[in-house]
């Protein structure tokens, strides 16, 4: 059977960047496409996959990126749990069949991914063995449990992950088609699909709980550089020290909404120059109770009260997003370096 229905171009080069999303999510893949490549303009192929390309335009199909309409038949219905997550979550787990014939090696990014610097070519020349399935540790666990609540995680990694504690995050995978399908990659991946639905209204997991039910014995550990998230983590500081490649935004709070996390307001006039230009239908949220929710629902008259209110307010956040971003640093820090040196792919 024909996997890919529509595109608007074969492929190309032997290795591909890919993005699988929802329509909804199109816009947001297309702004991570058309960063990378301005960033970095590789011998790859950039590939977003949809179920349905009917509301892409005639322009973005003659763009640059290669759009294809995939069959997603494969992946039974489950409950979705979380209000910012689709089922899309789970299309990139048909990718390697999809491109088995076609690519040799596949990057898969969530759409809330940025290419913060050139790499994604190093991480292709530097594969030196067969990768059924490479990612990035949950880089919650290098944090002193001390200040952090773990037994929840502590819980979810008893359900879901491996022998050993494993547990990964799959926002960002490097998969090779073949190496992936000759594990039986497709089938286990049903299979864990099924079994974590009993666990959705426990941990709220969903791709990435089945992945680990699935695969936690057998991933790869790939570079955190490549996939560089969390609160802990997303920082100027600590990303000025570690350099990293791909900045991943995950979590409800996004760069293109209007919200209050320093870090991400960096990004915010990008995204939303972009969004405004080529997608201007695209609506970004404003979160309640944030700066510019305050800006909308003032308590005051004057425009000058009103600035002070929400400087005040915002004085309160950053104080306590730093409390995050630099607690235990030096121990962060070494935690992170020994995960970067353990990596085998990337």
């Amino acid at each position: 059977m024909k996997l890919v229905k529509r595109q608007n171009r074969a492929s190309h080069h032997r290795n591909a960047v890919v993005f699988a999303c929802d329509h909804g999510h199109f816009p947001l893949a297309m702004f991570a496409a058309e960063r990378i490549r301005r960033v970095e303009d590789g011998p790859f192929d950039i590939v977003i996959a949809m179920p349905d390309i009917a509301k892409v335009t005639p322009a973005q199909m003659d763009g640059p990126v290669r759009i294809c309409e995939i069959d997603i038949s494969a992946l039974p219905t489950v409950p979705m749990v979380k209000d910012w997550i689709s089922f899309g979550t789970y299309y990139r787990w048909v990718l390697p069949s999809v491109f088995r014939d076609e690519y040799e090696t596949l990057f898969y990014l969530d759409t809330d991914t940025y290419l913060r610097r050139p790499g994604i070519q190093d991480l292709f020349e530097g594969i030196d063995r067969p990768v059924p399935l490479a990612a990035v540790t949950e880089l919650s666990r290098l944090i002193d449990p001390a200040l952090t609540q773990t037994g929840r995680f502590e819980a979810k990694v008893r359900d879901l992950g491996g022998r050993n504690g494993e547990y990964y995050n799959a926002g960002v995978l490097v998969y090779q088609p073949e190496a992936f399908l000759a594990m039986d990659g497709l089938r286990r991946f049903q299979e864990a699909m099924a079994k974590n639905v009993e666990f959705l209204p426990i941990h709220r997991d969903q791709d990435q709980g089945a992945m680990n039910l699935a695969f936690a014995d057998d991933i790869l550990p790939l570079n955190p550089l490549l996939n560089w998230r969390s609160r802990d983590w997303m920082n100027p500081r600590i990303v000025e020290r570690f350099d990293p490649v791909v900045l991943h935004f995950a979590g409800p709070s996004k760069p293109w909404d209007k919200q209050d996390n320093p870090f991400l307001r960096l990004f915010e006039a990008e995204y939303a120059d972009y969004l405004e230009r080529e997608f201007p239908e695209f609506k970004r949220k404003v979160p309640e109770g944030s700066a510019a929710w305050r800006y909308e629902n003032p308590k005051h008259g004057l425009r000058i009260m009103e600035d002070i209110r929400v400087g005040l307010y915002r004085r309160r956040v950053r104080k306590k997003f730093e409390g995050f971003w630099y607690r235990d640093y030096e121990g962060k820090c070494r935690n992170m370096q020994r995960t970067i040196e353990a990596a085998v792919v990337g």
